[in-house]
């Protein structure tokens, strides 16, 4: 898996990046004129396509207003609860208005995990009545309020040339004969191949930064903020305190701030769950934008000025050459999205620490891992106690080999997360195996072979790949909560039947 996996708009270093340039020829159109839907041959196909949506949603088919849009997003949270009931009553078998345990093992998994009406079991009884049913949709309907069609209508009506709060049809066919003859450079009302190609593009840039900017929430950077993207797989130092729940790896990378008067606007990501240590002139940091594939964290900056979001929609992978065009798309996006260009970037395998600015590099085109990180100091502050750790030679082996930075201890009052940040009532991985063989929990017994002595709370988080053991019970003995991942776990003799993480 030692692949690069890059940040959706940040995830490789393209020379120049920055936001697009109008051309002489005229002003640039619209976004929202530009879009794949509306691509059309020729002049007047293409501004019947625009005009539709107008008449369409106009109630008088002749001028879009305020009052249009909140109909139309009346119209669609309707049609989205509809969608959620019509899913319970089609599995309310015995139409009793309740979807009880039996017509719930009736269900595919995968089509109750669409409908997500499992989630609407408020009271935790293994039914769904009609109430939970409907408050549930209800809610689900609020949450996805103002879908595309609605959002699209909006930018519409942003369009209004004189800003009298509506935009008439004659207004939107004078933009759109405008934003045609943009890319119609010889002004024959046909778009030759070139012309096609420069349209698609461009609508292509448009779609990604579309998706960012509503999946991904990305904050504006202002003009003296100076930009900064960090992209990391794991961090290479464990966690003590887990932002992900006890059976996931919380991991740690440190930041540490230089002085400086200019204000600094910080986008991270990580395929690992991070928790982001900003440490030295922190003052500096006036946004803080974090994204994980399932969470991420902070600490040492106010939240008002951060904003985290665990979406892998925002954390795509990347892979191969950064010059491709998939690539520049993204980047162009961002820095269309925040409105500023990238002033340095840091994208490596392991991010142990880094230093900003003097670690980051200019945006460049040729992509790399990033700089060689200097390995860190090798900690155990995490652990409970140190006392005896010595004699556990092997194990503790294996901690520094896995995670060199070893395990931290952080407050979890400290974390500002995507998810509540609670202590591990046990460490993860190695640093866990440590702990319990510390506590008199465990005894290693050969190579990679542990046995219980007395019961403890949980599995070590990440026991799975290379991180996995044999775990040996004797009979009678409570077995920890939790997953062991990919270990072998033996009960007296018997071996259990093997729990593997979810990947």
């Amino acid at each position: 898996m030692r692949k690069a996996f890059f940040w959706a708009a940040a995830m490789a270093s393209i020379g120049g990046i920055g936001l697009a340039q109008e051309t002489p020829q005229s002003k640039r159109p619209p976004d929202v004129l530009v879009r794949p839907s509306l691509f059309a041959h020729y002049r007047e196909a293409y501004i019947s396509m625009v005009m539709s949506v107008l008449r369409q949603d106009a109630q008088d088919h002749r001028t879009l207003t305020n009052t249009d849009i909140e109909r139309k997003k009346a119209i669609d949270k309707a049609g989205r609860t509809s969608a959620v009931m019509a899913e319970f009553f089609g599995r309310d078998v015995n139409a009793d208005r309740v979807v009880d345990a039996q017509e719930f093992s009736n269900l595919r998994e995968e089509i109750w995990s669409r409908a997500g009406l499992l989630r609407a079991d408020a009271n935790a009884d293994g039914n769904v009545s009609l109430d939970e049913a409907f408050t549930y949709a209800q809610n689900q309907s609020d949450d996805l309020s103002g879908d595309r069609s609605s959002i699209q209508l909006e930018k519409y009506l942003e369009l209004d040339p004189n800003k009298d709060g509506k935009l008439t049809a004659d207004e939107l066919q004078e933009l759109a004969t405008a934003a045609f003859a943009y890319f119609d450079k010889d002004g024959d009302g046909l778009l030759s191949p070139t012309e096609k190609r420069e349209l698609q593009a461009r609508s292509e840039m448009i779609t990604r930064a579309d998706s960012l900017e509503r999946q991904c929430r990305l904050p504006k950077a202002t003009a003296r903020q100076k930009v900064y993207l960090i992209t990391a797989y794991e961090g290479g130092t464990l966690s003590n305190v887990s932002i992900v729940g006890q059976d996931e790896v919380t991991e740690i990378a440190t930041i540490e701030i230089a002085a400086g008067s200019e204000p600094i606007y910080l986008a991270v990501s990580s395929f690992t769950p991070m928790i982001w240590r900003l440490t030295g002139h922190v003052e500096r940091v006036t946004t803080f934008y974090g994204t994980g594939w399932t969470g991420v964290g902070v600490t040492g900056v106010p939240k008002d000025v951060v904003t985290l979001v665990s979406d892998r929609e925002c954390s795509r992978r990347f892979e191969g050459k950064s010059g491709s065009a998939t690539t520049r798309q993204f980047l162009q996006a961002l820095t269309s999205l925040i409105g500023h260009d990238i002033d340095g970037m840091i994208s490596r395998y392991t991010s142990f620490s880094m230093a900003l600015p003097s670690d980051f590099r200019a945006v460049t085109d040729e992509v790399e891992d990033g700089r060689s990180a200097k390995k860190p100091d090798f900690s155990l502050d995490g652990l409970p106690s140190q006392d005896g750790i010595m004699q556990f030679k092997q194990t503790l082996a294996n901690l520094r080999s896995f995670s060199p930075g070893g395990v931290v201890n952080i407050d979890a009052k400290d974390v500002i997360a995507t998810r509540i940040a609670e202590p591990y009532r046990i460490l993860p991985q190695q640093a866990g195996l440590l702990q319990l063989l510390q506590n008199g929990s465990l005894v290693e017994r050969g190579r990679e072979t542990y046995v219980a002595m007395r019961a403890f709370a949980h599995y070590p988080a990440g026991l799975a790949g290379g991180h996995s053991v044999t775990f040996q019970f004797p009979e009678g003995m409570k077995l920890p909560e939790g997953r062991p991942g990919h270990s072998e776990v033996y009960v007296g003799k018997t071996k259990q039947l093997p729990t593997v993480l979810r990947q």
